[in-house]
């Protein structure tokens, strides 16, 4: 199945209608649902969710997303494991939002997001999702509005993002950048550092030269920022305690280059 893409007209803002947080403590598969109108978007922190639309299934693995249109039938096709984790939001535009089957950069006041897609920068849209959870207590609705808006766009953008390094990385342009952005969208699977060789294809202690030259870090100092960041983030959303937690992000220390 193509992906389709939406594009959201927030010229006016949308309607914030509901957000939350999903913890699974027990296996569980999706009863089926008719969104009346409103468009939903779940962003997956840990796990996985099986989710049919209109009969198509989608897989979406930790740090993916999927937007699940209006009046189309939404159904689980397999259990949800325990422990998965998943923002949701739902949210009336006020716009007409179109369709596309292919990407394009978004015109201004405007949010072009995939049907399913990545994240490339997981911390920066987790901190979005947990500010659009605060923002649906508060008693005046239009903060929650703004909140909508604001993490359309940074979903569009970190979409943007995502593009933009698959064009770099593949063309071999900017190591430093490459490494970066490489890092930021998989710090959680980098085992060890040397695994880096394999996937840009340049030598770590090249890699690691360009990186600090850059960005004044070292490609191991970087990787435990961007992990105990994304551990602070998870504290924050949830009860977990803190062993389970820095298990959830990796902090297993590994000699430096």
């Amino acid at each position: 199945m193509a992906n389709n893409f939406f594009c959201f007209d927030l010229s006016k803002i949308p309607f914030y209608y509901v957000a939350g947080l999903y913890v699974g403590t027990r296996e569980w598969e999706r009863k089926e649902l008719i969104q009346p109108g409103n468009y939903g978007i779940l962003l997956v922190l840990h796990g996985v969710v099986y989710l049919s639309i209109n009969h198509h299934p989608f897989t979406v693995s930790k740090h993916e997303f999927l937007v699940v249109p209006p009046f189309q039938q939404a159904q689980g096709f397999k259990k949800i494991p325990r422990g998965t984790k998943y923002v949701w939001l739902h949210f009336f535009p006020r716009r007409k939002t179109k369709l596309a089957q292919h990407y394009r950069k978004p015109a201004q006041q405007e949010a072009t997001i995939p049907q399913h897609g990545r994240l490339a920068n997981p911390p920066k849209l987790l901190t979005a999702a947990t500010d659009l959870i605060n923002a649906g207590r508060e008693t005046n609705s239009y903060v929650a509005d703004l909140a909508v808006a604001q993490f359309l766009l940074l979903l569009s953008g970190d979409y943007a993002e995502l593009v933009t390094l698959q064009q770099k990385h593949n063309s071999h342009f900017n190591i430093a950048e490459s490494v970066y952005k490489y890092l930021t969208i998989h710090f959680l699977e980098i085992d060890q550092i040397k695994d880096l060789a394999g996937v840009i294809g340049f030598s770590v202690p090249y890699m690691n030269k360009q990186f600090k030259a850059r960005y004044h870090l070292s490609l191991y100092q970087f990787l435990l920022e961007l992990r105990l960041r994304y551990a602070e983030r998870l504290l924050a959303l949830g009860n977990d305690p803190v062993y389970a937690v820095a298990s959830q992000a990796h902090l297993e220390l590994f000699p430096p280059v």
